[in-house]
């Protein structure tokens, strides 16, 4: 072959060389979320076969130095010195795809401890009974992070050199003997391996956790294992958890925390808790005074589950190791993600009673994305889950719809429980006559605006808004994502899957061809409910996808100080005697005008994205500011009321 062939056909890359990788790893640190750094730990202990693991505290240290340090181990299979330096050298190393869809992305252990630990990160790991030692830490000059060298003596040659990989040692200055650091059982089976977190410098106590994240409460391992980490039956998991965050009341020593008191009478104890992990604080097999009263799984249309689990009785006393109530979250490989207890999110659900948000966990498991098919994969940061759809990947997580879906197709047995729940609330839903009323009188102004796919057509769909919806009894795919279709599928889409950069006007994207037609918008039901129900200051929020209510409710916090000024007001105008009808009428003038609001605002989603629509315009401070304008309301309180009771008293000069 000439030299020119040569040129054609090229003869391999020259490799990219790397420069400043610390600012890197601290960059992807940065984007991490609170104990990142127990996740990738836990994470590889469970890939490298262990059965028990610990979160402890390093007690030497804490005896000779008074420096707490966090210590983590397991019984995994454990690195020989050449494994054990090749896996914390290199970024991505260690025997996994780095980059992959469903793989860490670069994210571990390394990433996650360094750039709080630079003074150091001590790994000592075990296979056969014998002991490698690194020491990763940041150069003080450059910032770089790297492998420490110490001088040792080379046992195959007696000669001292130095080394970065040694057999664990006596370090007075650390105040510790590496050789005992790890615990008895794991040095017992003789394979496994120990972390200890040394922090910025040599006084840090890292069993607070990082200080750039919100780590330090007492039990937050605790509840970070047992929320993010579905099922552990399979691990005998150990967290040491100190007596609280006065350190002059910390133990002085691991022998001191066997001890009921030390000798001045104070508590210098420490919990060693054991780790269950989600399901069983869900299901809790050895409660007392209630229990699983149901459970079940629903498949959705693009093969998404959604098990709910629903409790009755009362739930057995859990502190802040774990989650107290119920909950929703997606889970993905036995981990879960985007857990929230908020009404909000109950809300999308079509659950808004308190007692039953209380008591109902809904854990949802999404198809995984591959690249043939839409599914959910993690993000960069293993702190979220995203979407492959057939746009592509990096849509955010369809919570919404998803709940949507499964509340018009809600089980039975939940629907009951809301039942029975609001047979105790304070709310209740009021007479649909008034639907009448405001039908008659702005029915028309409220008839939605629709394109209805035409080839022919002289408008166009809203791209922004156009979105895949589930599919239906009656077909095999939803609408547009703005409502309700029928015959080709039910259910669009009323909260848009991902982020979009907006553009209005007439340069907006636009859709298909279609053409414009009105239809009638059912008209949503009221509901007042307690002070509980509601954030502080929130006068009223939209439920969409209200399991009794097809057309939504809006719920109003009938305990708002706007309410219960104006109640006041007018029952002091007409007195005593008409005070539980003035009560009546002021709720069904806010009622109504809650309710219009909703109503009329389905205009706008032949404007605006109906997402937005919903997602702002809609929102519980967006509806709350609309009612406090309380010259309109006034008005038509006073115009009811001289309609029931007659013209207001007279009051005393």
């Amino acid at each position: 072959m000439d030299n020119e062939q040569r040129k054609k056909n090229g003869s391999g890359l020259v490799g990219l060389v790397t420069a400043g990788l610390h600012n890197i790893i601290n960059r992807i640190f940065r984007e991490t979320g609170p104990f990142q750094w127990l996740r990738e730990l836990f994470q590889n202990s469970i890939e490298a076969g262990a059965t028990r693991i610990l979160v402890g505290i390093e007690w030497q240290a804490a005896k000779a130095r008074g420096v707490y340090r966090r210590l983590f181990a397991d019984d995994g299979k454990g690195m020989t010195s050449e494994e054990l330096m090749t896996f914390f050298r290199t970024l991505g190393e260690g025997g996994k795809p780095v980059g992959g869809r469903h793989e860490n992305f670069a994210v571990g252990s390394k990433v996650s401890l360094l750039p709080w630990n630079r003074h150091g990160m001590v790994v000592i790991s075990y296979q056969g009974g014998q002991g490698s030692m690194i020491w990763m830490m940041a150069d003080a000059e450059t910032g770089e992070y790297g492998i420490r060298r110490i001088r040792a003596i080379d046992p195959a040659t007696g000669v001292e050199t130095p080394t970065a990989v040694y057999e664990p040692f006596n370090d007075v200055e650390a105040g510790c003997d590496w050789r005992t650091v790890a615990p008895e059982w794991l040095r017992e089976c003789g394979h496994g391996t120990v972390v200890v977190l040394l922090g910025d410098t040599p006084d840090d106590d890292t069993v607070l956790g990082s200080p750039f994240q919100d780590e330090s409460a007492i039990k937050g391992a605790s509840k970070f294992l047992n929320s993010r980490y579905l099922e552990l039956d399979h691990l005998d998991v150990m967290v040491e958890e100190l007596n609280g965050q006065d350190k002059s009341k910390w133990p002085r020593s691991e022998e001191e925390t066997r001890r009921a008191s030390s000798v001045e009478g104070d508590t210098h104890t420490v919990n060693r808790r054991s780790i269950r992990g989600a399901r069983h604080f869900v299901h809790f097999p050895k409660a007392s005074k209630g229990q699983v009263a149901s459970t079940g799984t629903s498949t959705l249309s693009d093969g998404t589950t959604v098990t709910h689990v629903l409790w009755e009785g009362e739930r057995p006393e859990v502190g802040d190791h774990a989650q107290r109530n119920g909950y929703i979250a997606v889970a993905y490989r036995n981990e879960l993600y985007h857990l929230t207890s908020h009404h909000h999110s109950f809300r999308g659900f079509g659950i808004v009673q308190k007692d039953v948000r209380r008591n109902l966990t809904l854990t949802i498991e999404p198809p995984e994305a591959t690249d043939d098919s839409a599914g959910v994969y993690p993000g960069g940061d293993r702190n979220r889950l995203l979407m492959r759809t057939e746009s592509g990947d990096g849509e955010e997580v369809s919570i919404q719809r998803w709940g949507a879906e499964w509340a018009e197709n809600m089980p039975e047995d939940v629907r009951e429980a809301i039942r029975q729940a609001r047979g105790t609330s304070s709310g209740s839903i009021e007479d649909a006559a008034y639907k009448d009323r405001l039908a008659e009188k702005f029915g028309d102004k409220w008839k939605s605006v629709r394109i209805k796919l035409l080839p022919s057509g002289d408008s166009h769909t809203d791209l922004d808004s156009l979105q895949t919806g589930p599919s239906g009894p009656g077909g095999t795919e939803g609408g547009s994502g703005t409502g309700s279709g029928s015959g080709a599928g039910s259910g669009g889409n009323t909260e848009g899957t991902g982020k979009r950069e907006r553009t209005y006007g007439s340069a907006r994207p636009r859709g298909v061809r279609g053409r414009k037609t009105r239809g009638d918008g059912d008209i949503p039901d009221y509901r007042w409910e307690s002070a509980e129900e509601f954030d502080d200051g929130i006068l009223a929020t939209w439920s969409p996808h209200d399991p009794q209510c097809p057309a939504g409710v809006v719920l109003l916090n009938q305990d708002h100080p706007v309410i219960v000024a104006e109640q006041a007001a007018f029952k002091d105008d007409y007195g005593p005697v008409h005070a539980e009808d003035v009560e009546r009428i002021v709720k069904v003038v806010y009622g109504e005008v809650a309710v219009s609001k909703i109503a009329h605002s389905e205009h706008l989603k032949a404007l605006l994205p109906s997402d937005l629509v919903e997602e702002r315009m809609r929102s519980d401070e967006a509806l709350t500011m609309s009612l406090l304008g309380l010259v309109a309301e006034e008005n038509l309180i006073v115009e009811r009321l001289q309609r029931e009771l007659g013209r207001r008293r007279s009051k005393a000069a």
